[in-house]
């Protein structure tokens, strides 16, 4: 009995570390959920009504992007397993692939007609250069971080 009491003492910590690992990816995400959104905001130079109808459309698409699944899985796949895919199975995954690719390009021109609606074109290619400019800063914060 002693020994179960001691053995679930030391796994207490291991699920603590576990679960707070957890929730700093949540908090880290929404973190840069927040940054995303400020700086959007910001070059768009969004006022307040503008708001309101564009973070339902965009929040939106990113729900459907997210629904896709994440391009992630295909990389780690073709890494990990690439070279021992029969040819049926490599050409099964070119595919996947490509339906991926495609199904975002789809949402991707979804979101721009439904935003043309509202916005002009100049706007929208500002939309283009935030989400570029958002990715480039994330990318180089991260880089910073790992040296």
């Amino acid at each position: 009995m002693i020994k179960y009491t001691i053995l679930w003492l030391l796994c207490i910590p291991t699920v603590m570390l576990a679960q707070h690992g957890r929730g700093d990816k949540t908090e880290n995400r929404e973190q840069i959920e927040a940054l995303h959104v400020e700086h959007i905001t910001s070059e768009l130079n969004l006022t307040k009504d503008e708001s309101t109808v564009f973070w339902p459309i965009y929040n939106e698409y990113k729900q459907q992007k997210g629904a896709l699944g994440d391009r992630q899985s295909f990389r780690e796949k073709i890494a990990n397993s690439s070279h021992t895919m029969t040819e049926e199975e490599s050409a099964a995954m070119i595919e996947k692939v490509m339906e991926y690719e495609e199904n975002k390009i789809t949402l991707k021109k979804e979101l721009y007609e439904t935003l043309s609606k509202e916005f002009s074109s100049q706007r929208l290619l500002l939309l283009l250069k935030a989400e570029h400019t958002f990715k480039k800063k994330m990318w180089d914060k991260l880089k910073r971080r790992k040296t």
